[in-house]
């Protein structure tokens, strides 16, 4: 699990579950664990989230059952409604989590043997690796790989940007509530804007 910054850089990790484990159960022990490499979500903040997690206080995923991924649009076909237009600017601003993996994964290959190791050396891995990335970015402003990855990905430059059974974070009805009206609000807001 990991948090990403629009300049491409990883401002949280957390590193050390199977992949196998649940959004929802990594999210969790992120969130709960004791004070060392806790989440924790600025308030009046939220993060942008896939639509495995819930749409939850601190996290806003997309709306279901409404176009969202970047290719299911074109310049023809542009969005009708505003739930049509939030889904395609989140899915433009989570793709910066994509392109900033593709990255980290073309610039570290160990991220493609790690396998080999243990799950703990694993973690140490993907920590460091993400932190070295970190470093780059901070003293290479013209980094070449960010650039390509940007034009494979089709991602705007200037936005820098799976449907699956929804799985919860630690969650109650309000802050459902909330965050489900912070995004109608949200997808309003952008809609009258546009």
């Amino acid at each position: 699990m990991a948090v990403v910054s629009f300049d491409i850089r990883f401002q949280y990790v957390f590193a050390g579950w199977e992949g196998s484990a649940s959004d929802s159960k990594t999210l969790q022990d992120a969130l709960w664990r004791r004070p060392y490499n806790r989440l924790q979500v600025p308030t009046g903040k939220y993060y942008l989230v896939d639509a495995g997690y819930a749409n939850t206080r601190g996290f806003i995923a997309p709306y279901r059952g409404v176009r969202y991924h970047l290719k299911e649009w074109s310049t023809t076909h542009a969005p009708q409604t505003p739930k049509e237009l939030y889904n395609l600017r989140h899915s433009k601003l989570r793709n910066v989590v994509e392109r900033t993996f593709a990255v980290l994964k073309q610039r570290f290959p160990i991220l493609q043997i790690a396998p080999r190791y243990p799950l703990k050396t694993q973690a140490k891995i993907v920590v460091a690796c993400c932190f070295m990335h970190n470093y780059i970015k901070q003293w290479n402003y013209n980094d070449e790989m960010e650039k390509e990855h940007a034009q494979e990905m089709d991602v705007d430059e200037d936005m820098n940007v799976e449907k699956g059974p929804e799985v919860g974070s630690v969650s109650s009805d309000a802050n459902t509530r909330f965050a489900c009206e912070l995004r109608d609000t949200i997808a309003h807001q952008t809609w009258d804007g546009h």
